[in-house]
């Protein structure tokens, strides 16, 4: 006969031949006894039984319980299907997969800012392991929903009820859904993907006990926080990569192949067209891979052209703002996730460029190592390297305009100033000797430092960074950019009648903005800036600010070779270096002393005097001291004929600058041994090492070198009889 119960029916009422109870029955199919005993009362009504006995010996009779077993369930899959082809992360893919393969891992959890991709990266790898999980891929959405929301359930039995209805079991007619959820798990291998957790950490130790009480099912979780639970293996999801190459391969760069696969359903414009590729990848480039912003600024090209959206994107990301898809809309989720405080710290960190230290995130933004860490857990910043965290550029402008609505951006930016104000005057002693390290890990801090201290006149700031930024933009030829930062203090600190703090670090600036200028538009544009900086900080009696410019005057040729003066300069700066027991200072006054008296031909005290800085030197490890001493040795002894000596000088002159980093003046100490390999006579020796020098040169683009190197090439070959090759 044509059996009038259903699948479900015909497994209860094997069981109950069997003589099962209702318990087991209700545990073995993975529903509640509520059920198993309304599923009996169908079977009695259909069978016009009275009892389980007429039940039974009806069934047996219409060869029931004689049925082939049902046919083996297949593996379940409910996860969406996108309806754009995946780009890029073949990496990301081939990682996950190895991990979810492990018999080891357990739950992964996907961290990453709003719009980074984590959802459409978890889709994409649903789609690759379904051959991996027998009983198949269950996906359940959470996006959108926050606890708060929750007002009849807790977070637990929404998560159960949310995960049941995925898996498509009962949600009603039982008092224990978690134990049907667990009973039904147990022993069955899903990999169960739950899609924005971070609105519903709560229910984490519910996801704990899940593990605990399975043994096949695996879970992948997307949140912009970790779950803090026993065997959960992060895995931060970063932007898609930007390639840095001039010519733009779309198929091989993926950021701009999203650009461009979005712009195509939008848009009927020759968006392929190679000139608009550049201006495509700097767009992506700005928006630092964001996938949502991508398509955001993609979906304008209905209506923009490239460039225009280009330009907008610079003004700020109102042009990402669009309804609930928006970037806002996406931040202003994890914005509210945090306290007040939170969101004071966070939002001062906007005024941080580039990266920036735990120690700086303390200082400036009251961001202590807990609240940091948080910060970190919920992908609102990012760890690019030992020590030093960032946040994307899009959140930087984002917090931004909270920092203004809180009215606290220029207290922060004061902070902030402050910070590496005293960062820069910490490192002093490291930038003269060559130690360049911190300065360029934090440059950019730096440089927005400088500009707010100029323009807010913040004087004790400018006062502190003087001296080592000017060491700092010398050693490393940074000459434009050094130019151009004290010419804005300059036009900011000018006074009439200087006095006080302000005329000391105006002062100061004059002298090191005119030995800046001297370097790149020559002496004579210079000189009156050092002459009139010089002459107020005489009037103001400061001979700490005096010492240095007094000795750089000297270095640059300020004062017309005019060697008496020079010689003046010299022993005055030394008196002051002596009396502020500064051997850095003392020793660089030695070695440019000594320089002036060979060139008055008083050769013993010239040796002396070098010989005494260079002791100074290297007794407290200054390389950079040490290095500029045994370069005025080697003139010396270059000039005395002692060239063997000399080239030993410029040698190891060479080899400090090589270990320090510094690849202008390791150059020049090239030149200086190609000097004097020349007036040894062995000019094909000098001619390599020119050749050497010249070849860096130009690939650092110093122009003055490369043409004293051109015309040390063209000397040799006069010397060797080469008269063409001279000329050219």
């Amino acid at each position: 006969m044509d059996t009038p119960l259903t699948d479900r029916q015909l497994e209860v009422l094997h069981l109950k031949a069997k003589r099962h109870t209702n318990a087991e029955i209700a545990e073995q199919l993975v529903i509640s006894i509520t059920t198993v005993k309304w599923h009996i009362r169908q079977i009695y009504n259909k069978l016009g039984a009275n009892n389980r006995a007429e039940a039974i010996s009806i069934a047996r009779q219409a060869g029931l319980l004689q049925q082939k077993q049902l046919p083996p369930k297949q593996p379940q899959f409910n996860y969406p299907t996108p309806s754009t082809p995946f780009i890029g992360r073949n990496q990301e893919l081939h990682h996950l997969k190895e991990l979810l393969n492990d018999p080891d891992t357990r739950l992964v959890t996907l961290m990453g800012l709003g719009g980074i991709g984590k959802t459409r990266l978890a889709l994409q790898t649903a789609r690759l392991m379904e051959d991996n999980f027998s009983d198949g891929i269950c996906w359940v959405p959470f996006s959108g929903r926050d606890e708060g929301e929750l007002i009849f359930t807790t977070v637990s039995d929404y998560l159960i009820e949310n995960i049941l209805t995925a898996l498509k079991l009962p949600t009603q007619g039982s008092d224990d859904l978690k134990g049907l959820l667990r009973r039904y798990l147990d022993k069955r291998e899903f990999l169960i993907i739950l899609d924005g957790f971070e609105s519903l950490l709560t229910g984490a130790s519910f996801i704990s006990e899940l593990l605990a009480g399975t043994t096949a099912c695996k879970f992948l979780i997307t949140s912009r926080e970790r779950l803090h639970i026993p065997g959960e293996v992060l895995f931060t999801v970063q932007g898609l990569p930007v390639t840095q190459e001039a010519d733009v391969n779309p198929e091989a760069n993926d950021a701009v192949n999203l650009f461009l696969q979005t712009a195509s359903r939008v848009s009927d414009s020759d968006i392929l067209a190679d000139d608009f590729l550049p201006t495509i990848q700097r767009i992506c480039a700005h928006l630092e891979g964001l996938p949502l912003a991508i398509e955001l600024a993609a979906d304008w090209t209905r209506l923009l052209p490239i460039d225009e959206i280009e330009q907008e994107l610079e003004q700020g990301f109102s042009l990402l703002d669009i309804g609930t898809t928006g970037i806002r809309s996406v931040f202003d989720r994890s914005w509210n996730q945090l306290t007040d405080s939170e969101q004071a710290s966070f939002s001062r960190l906007a005024v941080f460029q580039n990266s920036f230290t735990r120690e700086a995130a303390e200082q400036v933004a009251d961001a202590d190592l807990e609240r940091l860490s948080k910060l970190y857990d919920q992908s609102l910043i990012e760890k690019v390297d030992e020590g030093r965290y960032t946040l994307h550029d899009l959140w930087r402008q984002y917090l931004g305009e909270h920092l203004i609505a809180r009215a606290d951006r220029d207290a922060a930016r004061d902070a902030h100033c402050a910070y590496f104000a005293e960062l820069v005057a910490g490192q002093t002693a490291s930038i003269a000797s060559g130690d360049h390290s911190k300065v360029l890990a934090d440059l950019d801090n730096i440089r927005a430092t400088w500009l707010w201290a100029a323009k807010r006149r913040r004087l004790e700031d400018l006062h502190k960074m003087l001296l080592p930024l000017d060491w700092f933009y010398n050693l490393r030829a940074y000459y434009l950019e050094g130019m151009a930062a004290w010419e804005l203090a300059v036009d900011s600190l000018q006074m009439k009648n200087p006095e006080g703090l302000q005329g000391i670090v105006y002062g100061r600036v004059l002298v090191h903005y005119g030995l800046e200028k001297s370097i790149i538009k020559g002496v004579d544009e210079a000189r009156s800036a050092v002459n009139k900086g010089i002459a107020i900080l005489r009037q103001l009696g400061s001979p700490e600010d005096l010492a240095w410019p007094l000795i750089l005057s000297v270095f640059v040729g300020i004062t017309d070779f005019d060697t008496q003066l020079e010689e003046q300069n010299c022993q005055e700066a030394l008196e002051i270096f002596e009396e502020l027991n500064n051997p850095i200072g003392m020793a660089f006054s030695l070695s440019l002393l000594g320089t002036n008296y060979r060139k008055n031909g008083r050769f013993g005290e010239a040796q002396q005097s070098i010989e005494r800085g260079l002791a100074v030197s290297r007794s407290i490890g200054d390389l950079e001291g040490t290095a500029y001493a045994l370069r005025n040795l080697g003139h010396l002894n270059l000039h005395l004929g002692h060239f063997e000596t000399a080239w030993e000088n410029f040698k190891e002159e060479a080899a400090l600058w090589e270990e320090l980093s510094l690849p202008r003046v390791k150059n020049e100490a090239l030149r200086f041994l190609g000097e004097a390999s020349a007036a040894a006579g062995q000019l094909k020796e000098a001619e390599q090492l020119f050749l050497e020098s010249l070849a860096e040169f130009e690939q650092i683009g110093d122009d003055g070198n490369t043409l004293r190197n051109l015309l040390d090439l063209g000397n040799i070959a006069l010397q060797q009889g080469q008269t063409k090759k001279a000329h050219e």
